[in-house]
This record gives C-alpha cells, structure tokens and sequence, in this order.
C-alpha cells in the first residue's frame, strides 16, 4: 500500500512539473562536471585504483554516498522550481553510479531517464544526459569516438542526442567532455581541437539535413570560448549581432575575464571552460512565425555561483569551488566546477 501511494504521488508530481513547463514554455538546461563520481569497485579495465578504499584518496562508501547526496542537491538547486529539464554530466564513471544517483538521493523523485556515453577514457569517467521524459522525447542517439593520429590517446566520447520538444521540434543535443591540458595547455592544444573540429563536422551533418536546426551544446570543453579549438574549430561566436542563420553562438563569450567569477579557478585564475553553445535557431526565429513579430531572444546563460558551492580561497584571495578534495585531503566538498545554467523557451 505504502509503495501504491508512494508511485502516485510521484507521478502526480511529475504532471505538476510537465504543466509547469508547459505553462512557463522553457527548459532548464543545466551542465554540470561532477569531479570524479566514482563507486568504490574496482574496473580491472580502467585506471580507478586512486578511488578505491584502499586507494589514494581512501574512497569510502560512505564518501560516496555523500558525494551522491551532494550531487543531488546541486542539480535540486539549479532546478529552481522543479528539477532541471536537461542535464549534461561528466566525469561519471559508469552506469551504476548514475542509477544510484537517481534512484538513491532527492533526484528519484524528478524520475529521469538518461542515455550514457561509455567511453574509453583510461580513468573510466564518461558523459551522460538526464532528461525529463514529458519534456523531451529521444528520436535517436550516438556516442561519437573521437581517434587521434598515434592511436595512443583516448578520451571521453560526444555524446549526441536528437529528441523532441513539446511542440513536435526538433532539438539535437551534444555532451562534451574535451581533453584536459595535462602536460601544458599548448602541449595538449592539438587534442582539444581535433575533438573540437569532429563536433563541427557533426554538427554540419545536422545543418546539412536541417538548415535550421535548433542545437545545444554543453559541456566542459578545457578552454575558454576565444580558444582556437571552440572560436575556429568549432567556429562557435560572440552573441553579438548581426546573428546568421545555421551558426554557433558561445552563449559563456560575455561572462569570460572576469576574476572575480568563473566556472572553473586554476592557480588563482578564475576561467569559463564549462560552456552552453547554441544554434541561431535557438537565439531567433528564422523566419519569424508571424509578420510583424519581435524575433524570439534567448535569455543569457548564467554560471550557479551559490554560497555552498564555493569557499574562501586562502592563497589567491576570493573565492573558489568547493571541491571533494584539496589534493589528497579530504575536504566534502561538491566539485572544482561550478555548474552552468540556461532556460529555453519554446
């Protein structure tokens, strides 16, 4: 009985949450790199041994259990009035650390479902999609493996996504991970931008077949957006006008150099790596539906800059994330990220 009431009430909740978007005609889009969410069993096949009870950082499952719950309340937050509608998250290391995020913490009541890129990232850790079912509807997806000219290197996949909105639109998701800048920024420059320019050939597939095609972009892509492997690889622009059509707008340019805010704080330096990029299709109308009528403007995207996600930075001044660890300590914390936000309206 207890069970009986308990599956009512959450699908009377998610009809709520389904009229509420309906009403308000937007989506809450929200990325977030969760810094290593790793369970506490070995893979003999990837290098998770630092995470691991009697590994480096002493991984427990009762640091586990509170990174869950921490992770959960992140994305409660970001949700604003409901649970967010879209979620892109990286640095999962398997399927079964996301099942028990969503079923085990506050998010099994927004009853997600979710597609995983299972990737062959030597740490194991992967990028997957969260998504509403009333809201969002997949037609189709593909984990898109990015090969290197030595063959050596590997890295996370792109993970696509091509769904319905509620108005039968098409929307064609993209979830990036991009190589880190271990060994140098300019060391490792050349991965980030052949990944870059393979998301460019995709999305160009999509333009192909779609001239106006409604995309989102998000992820942690390891430079910042007048870095050459997203200003020309991935040939993503300044919101600025004038807009083009079947063209990629960096909706992150505006909020960079600031040294007081960021996504992402590196030796005292805050920078944007975490990004939301976006076809014009979802900045305007093209053409405008009626005569007459304003062009459809998207709102900017924001960086979730809460009290409880950041602390005092004793070194460099300011503030930083609250990360999980300080090197080998451990402090609690949620990330060394901060997510990023944007609401869609359709």
């Amino acid at each position: 009985m207890y069970k009986l009431i308990l599956d009512y009430f959450t699908a009377c909740c998610l009809l709520l949450t389904a009229a509420y978007v309906q009403a308000e005609n937007q989506l809450r889009v929200v990325f977030y790199n969760t810094e290593n969410f790793f369970d506490c069993k070995d893979d003999s096949l990837t290098r998770d041994e630092d995470f691991l009870p009697g590994g480096t950082y002493a991984w427990s499952p009762g640091r586990f259990l509170h990174k869950t719950e921490q992770l959960a309340r992140v994305l409660a937050v970001a949700g604003g009035e409901s649970f967010p509608h879209l979620v892109g998250l990286a640095e999962i290391e398997n399927e079964d650390c996301l099942q028990f995020l969503l079923k085990s913490s506050s998010l099994k009541n927004a009853a997600y479902r979710y597609i995983y890129a299972e990737s062959a990232d030597p740490r194991g850790i992967d990028v997957c999609l969260l998504y509403n079912r009333f809201v969002f509807k997949p037609l189709a997806w593909e984990s898109i493996r990015p090969s290197f000219p030595d063959n050596m290197k590997k890295t996370r996949d792109l993970l696509y996504v091509r769904g319905m909105l509620p108005t039968k639109e098409n929307l064609h998701v993209f979830v990036c991970h991009l190589p880190s800048r271990y060994g140098g920024a300019k060391a490792s420059e050349s991965f980030r931008r052949l990944v870059a320019g393979l998301l460019r050939a995709r999305v160009d597939s999509v333009f192909k077949q779609e001239p106006d095609a409604r995309i989102l972009i998000m992820g942690d892509f390891n430079d910042e957006p007048d870095d050459l492997s997203l200003c020309c690889d991935l040939a993503a622009m300044s919101p600025q006008e004038p807009y083009s059509s079947a063209a990629l707008y960096n909706l992150m340019w505006p909020l960079m150099n600031n040294p007081d805010y960021g996504s992402n704080k590196y030796q005292g330096r805050w920078s944007v790596i975490d990004q939301i990029i976006v076809s014009s299709a979802l900045l305007f109308e093209f053409p405008p539906q009626q005569e007459g009528l304003p062009l459809r403007r998207l709102p900017e995207a924001w960086i979730l800059f809460e009290d409880f996600l950041v602390i005092k930075d004793q070194k460099y001044l300011g503030y930083k994330p609250f990360r999980t660890y300080e090197a080998y300590r451990y402090t609690g914390g949620y990330s060394d990220h901060l997510p990023v936000c944007l609401d869609i309206p359709f």
